[in-house]
């Protein structure tokens, strides 16, 4: 695993146990936000991050962890 991935699962680790069930909608608002500033490097991480955030919560979207 490259460093940019650990990171990126630590991050998104992160996320999810300090937001639980709303982790992706803190990860979307974090996107539109870096969006509206122009921060493409960033947004293009935070999508990486939102993936694994999706992934670690089962894919769902109703925010109910599994």
């Amino acid at each position: 695993m490259g460093r940019r991935q650990k990171s990126v699962e630590e991050a998104a680790d992160t996320i999810v146990r300090r937001f639980g069930g709303a982790a992706q909608q803190q990860v979307a608002q974090r996107i539109r936000e870096l969006e509206q500033c122009g921060e493409k490097e960033a947004v293009l991480l935070w999508r990486e991050i939102e993936l694994v955030v999706k992934a670690m919560l089962g894919g769902n979207d109703n925010g109910k962890l599994h």
